[in-house]
């Protein structure tokens, strides 16, 4: 009789699957950056505080959502509820982070940088949940509001998302505001890498189950 291949088929598919897991996506999803504003999304309410690091912000629609928001400029933070907007305590506000509550991101994020000293770029940078980054630099005007929005597909999430005005662009008038989301939770799916990397691991646990198999088929043979 002759001996089943099954092992070796198994140890085959595996090394197939890891060898396709490893190879580079075509059209790796990315995080959009544009400029405007989508009404439709749930407002950010910003908790009232005076002179703090962090502000925390809850979104309005369910599930409810903690998103706090700190700067690494040489002040504390203000925030107003009524307004819903950020500014520096004292000094220039130049950059605000935006950080949502472990285990949820976002698919829309909105918000808005006003009151400039004068006319200078507005870098926006956001961040999925496996931790790649993604900025893009625009003309920020010192008249009205500078609106931006990112966007997140294919199963990405939005989870940090920093602005930052370029120097000499900002005085202690800066703020932000208007901050709306579209929450979602975060799935733990790793990426393709991380499952080639398991998947080979397993590798040597078929090839073995294949070696034992042969001993017993040449046992029986003898």
């Amino acid at each position: 009789m002759r001996p089943k291949s099954r092992p070796l088929v198994s140890a085959v598919a595996l090394g197939a699957l890891c060898l396709i897991l490893a190879t580079p996506r075509v059209g790796s999803a990315t995080l959009v950056i544009s400029e405007g504003l989508i009404p439709s999304l749930s407002n950010v309410n910003l908790v009232s505080a005076t002179d703090v690091t962090t502000v925390t912000g809850n979104t309005s629609n369910a599930p409810v959502v903690s998103i706090f928001f700190t700067t690494t400029s040489n002040t504390h933070l203000d925030a107003k509820n009524g307004l819903a907007s950020i500014s520096g305590t004292t000094g220039t506000l130049s950059n605000l982070t935006a950080t949502f509550q472990p285990g949820y991101g976002a698919t829309e994020y909105d918000f808005a940088v006003q009151q400039l000293a004068g006319d200078t770029k507005v870098t926006v940078t956001a961040t999925d949940q496996f931790g790649t980054s993604f900025n893009k630099t625009f003309d920020a005007t010192a008249s009205g509001d500078n609106k931006y929005n990112i966007t997140a597909a294919d199963g990405q999430l939005i989870t940090i998302v920093t602005w930052s005005v370029a120097a000499g662009g900002a005085d202690s008038q800066t703020n932000a505001k208007q901050y709306r989301v579209d929450v979602a939770q975060s799935t733990a799916v790793p990426e393709p890498s991380t499952i080639a990397l398991a998947i080979s691991a397993l590798m040597p646990l078929g090839i073995m189950g294949l070696r034992s198999h042969r001993r017993r088929s040449d046992t029986r043979a003898a």
